[in-house]
């Protein structure tokens, strides 16, 4: 082989190989890492609200993440079940210096999936699937809304509490986790 030949070789070996101990997230990351998800939201946040961009890039998306059952109620009336999921908490960084601390997220099983939900107890952690979608909150039209109450704190704190929802459909119960 000639020397270009090895050269061309070389430079290809080096450039697969620091492809490949890239610690930047993929762009998909997210989907597996409440963390990395936290993280990609706040780079459309803190700034500026960038709502189109959060939809662009979260919508129609499924996710599998790791959480810890709050509380489950069961389907009724027509109505699905929603589950309260603890996540790890996390602060967002919110325009003006604000923040919002994520640390709930609520999933809603179809009536087929509640299934294996159903036996799930209180302070399980679960790795669960779900799908991200856009909808109508509010004044928000998204996929993650976000929202400033001004509430009296009576202990004399901040009146001021930042709320994030992020919108989901389904909740599959992939397992139960270790502690």
């Amino acid at each position: 082989m000639s020397r270009i030949g090895v050269a061309l070789v070389l430079v290809c070996v080096v450039a697969v190989a620091s492809c490949a101990k890239s610690d930047k997230p993929t762009g998909t990351e997210w989907q597996r890492d409440w963390g990395e998800f936290v993280a990609a939201l706040g780079s459309m946040t803190k700034d500026r609200v960038d709502v189109d961009k959060m939809n662009a890039v979260f919508a129609d998306k499924e996710v599998e993440w790791v959480g810890s059952v709050q509380h489950a109620a069961p389907p009724k009336e027509g109505k699905r079940a929603r589950i309260t999921m603890a996540m790890v908490p996390l602060r967002l960084a919110l325009p003006d210096q604000a923040q919002a601390e994520m640390k709930q997220l609520s999933i809603e099983p179809t009536e087929e999936q509640w299934g294996k939900w159903a036996a799930v107890q209180p302070g399980a952690n679960v790795v669960f699937r779900t799908k991200l979608v856009k909808k109508e909150f509010l004044n928000f039209n998204g996929v993650v809304g976000i929202m400033q109450l001004k509430l009296e704190d009576p202990n004399g704190g901040p009146a001021v509490t930042n709320f994030v929802i992020v919108h989901t459909e389904g909740a599959e119960l992939v397992r139960v986790a270790d502690r």
